[in-house]
């Protein structure tokens, strides 16, 4: 893996008139569901609920494994092999049995996912909500991930967490990152009072695959009834090409279909995630696309830019559904609630 290189620590960048800090955000008329925190000891589950990388990358998920064993944690692979051939149907049916069995084991106390991909849609219509909200407990990853962590949000109140994985992260050559292993601990074990604020990084490296899947979800039973007060997270993942950034133009027309939405209407802040692999004058061009298109009558919510989230390393990791504080003009945001019980 390459050296991280240095770079500004992070930027705001504001609509015409912003509101400092925001109010706090309400997601969903869904009742909040915290999982139980993180205990010393206690057993983590690896889950790969979408790309099925384990065999391939082996020596980054025993890293994995073996760095998370080295924090006092027991590790439990979940992962059975699927012939070629499976059809999408069964290949979808096991691993939602797999994310079954993470949630159903009364040892298991984390679920991280090894890896995004580009099936985890797959399995929103195969996942039994009841039973994942019966046994709620931390959920992780990102990349298409993405597309679980709102499914299981809106279907079953569950709070997840929009952080490291297995393979990319924690399987880290010759060891995860400081700032991305060290506030996955502080989120997952801070019970008490508010999370605090999501630091920056002074160095960071652009790092594996994403895809964008917000725009995936409308008009399913998945997508959030409502944009309304919410701070909304977005990052721009590696393009079509291995490590190519996403064309600036592909990024500005998902924007453009989020506002065609009216998202922009009625959301309370916007946090961009560092861009993967874009250059300062794409990093610029970008910046200029978002103010442009979240201009409007009435829009006056902070966008914070340039934030460790997503496809980025060191990466932050964040409670979803959490209440949440955003200034602009400070580079200030900050969970003001705890993310477990």
């Amino acid at each position: 893996m390459p050296d991280p290189e240095a770079g500004n620590p992070g930027s705001a960048i504001d609509t015409p008139a912003t509101l400092s800090p925001s109010p706090p955000p309400t997601l969903s008329s869904s009742p909040k569901l915290l999982p139980p925190a993180l205990r010393p000891g206690a057993t983590i589950a690896l889950i790969s609920p979408s790309a099925r990388l384990n065999d391939v990358l082996s020596t980054r998920l025993h890293r994995a494994v073996a760095h998370l064993s080295q924090l006092g944690y027991t590790v439990e692979v979940i992962y059975t092999p699927l012939p070629p051939n499976t059809s999408i149907r069964d290949s979808a049916l096991h691993r939602a049995a797999e994310i079954h069995r993470a949630f159903l084991s009364p040892g298991i106390s984390a679920i991280v996912c090894t890896i995004g991909g580009l099936s985890a849609n797959e399995l929103l219509p195969h996942l039994d909500y009841a039973l994942i909200r019966a046994h709620a407990k931390i959920f992780c990853g990102y990349s298409d991930v993405t597309l679980l962590h709102y499914a299981l949000y809106v279907a079953a109140g569950l709070r997840t967490f929009y952080g490291p994985a297995a393979l990319p992260q924690w399987g880290e050559y010759p060891e995860p990152l400081a700032l991305s292993s060290e506030h996955f601990l502080h989120v997952a074990k801070t019970t008490s009072n508010e999370v605090g604020q999501l630091p920056r990084s002074e160095q960071w490296t652009d790092d594996f695959v994403d895809w964008t899947t917000v725009l995936q979800l409308g008009a399913t039973p998945w997508d959030l009834p409502s944009y309304g007060g919410v701070v909304l997270l977005l990052e721009l993942p590696e393009g079509q090409e291995p490590d190519q950034a996403t064309p600036v133009e592909s990024a500005r027309s998902g924007l453009a279909d989020l506002a065609n939405r009216g998202v922009f209407d009625r959301i309370a802040g916007l946090v961009l995630g560092r861009p993967f692999m874009y250059t300062d004058e794409m990093g610029g061009e970008w910046k200029r696309c978002v103010l442009e298109l979240c201009e409007g009558e009435g829009r006056t919510f902070p966008i914070l830019a340039d934030v460790d989230v997503g496809h980025t390393d060191p990466m932050v990791t964040v409670p979803l559904g959490a209440l949440c504080e955003m200034d602009s003009a400070t580079d200030r945001w900050a969970i003001v609630e705890p993310s477990v019980v």
